[in-house]
């Protein structure tokens, strides 16, 4: 008797959620080098390194496992069943933008002077909306690195890596690593009683209480309210935990 294929699908547990954490804080240290020589700034938005690409391409490459890992073998959408291995950023945008609410996400980037990215926003446009820009420019490094190489440039590949931060930060499954690598502010309860409940969607809808999750370079939220899109309008008071250094960040406390 045939004996049954192992499955080749990624589950979430200790080990993926580990690696993917370090494969995470090991890409942001490496764009920290380059903004400490190329600041983010408008001026610098188009300017490309070959340095960049490597964290450019690699920031969305793990997006799209976290996202394939998170689907189920098969999944129906605009009535067709699309087999797990051919999923694309098209289907995760069906699947994603809401339950994850990613379209709605701002982050807090820890430049000066403060700049607030909102890498996902294009999802939430008119119908079923569409693909970041970032994203778009990928495939095309991607599939043709030598001739679109200039598109690995600072604003595309810090909204990459911002954007992976938003989908570790958000997704669930993701909870027990956010609070072990120390990017989850506690604001005083205990870990049992974030796991149980910023592991469940649902529960995090429930709850008033809005917590931060922040790295050497942003800061996000988990909970009913994101930040706003103005940076003047972010009142620390709002959230649970890490006051102290968005409070030194913004230089006030409401």
């Amino acid at each position: 008797m045939d004996e049954k294929k192992p499955t080749q699908h990624l589950i979430f547990n200790e080990k993926t959620t580990g690696k993917v954490m370090e494969f995470y804080e090991t890409l942001e240290n490496q764009l920290l080098e380059v903004l400490r020589i190329i600041p983010f700034e408008k001026q610098n938005f188009d300017v490309w390194s070959p340095k960049l690409i490597s964290i450019f391409l690699d920031s969305c490459s793990i997006i799209d496992s976290i996202f394939k890992t998170t689907s189920r073998s098969k999944e129906k959408i605009y009535g067709r069943i699309i087999k797990r291995t051919d999923l694309n950023m098209n289907h995760f945008r069906h699947l994603y933008r809401n339950k994850f609410s990613l379209g709605d996400l701002n982050s807090l980037m820890y430049v000066s002077p403060p700049v607030v990215l909102a890498p996902f926003k294009e999802w939430m446009g008119k119908g079923s909306g569409q693909n970041p820009n970032w994203w778009q420019d990928h495939q095309r490094v991607k599939h043709d690195r030598l001739n679109n190489m200039n598109l690995a440039t600072i604003k595309n590949t810090v909204n990459a890596v911002c954007g992976l931060f938003q989908v570790i930060s958000q997704h669930p499954k993701m909870v027990i690593a956010i609070i072990r690598y120390r990017w989850l502010s506690n604001g005083g309860y205990a870990p049992d009683y974030l796991i149980r409940n910023l592991s469940s969607i649902k529960r995090r809808k429930e709850t008033n209480d809005i917590f931060l999750v922040e790295t050497k370079l942003f800061v996000t939220t988990i909970g009913k309210r994101s930040f706003p899109n103005n940076v003047k309008e972010i009142n620390p008071l709002y959230y649970k935990g890490g006051m102290v250094r968005l409070n030194n960040f913004l230089g006030r406390i409401s």
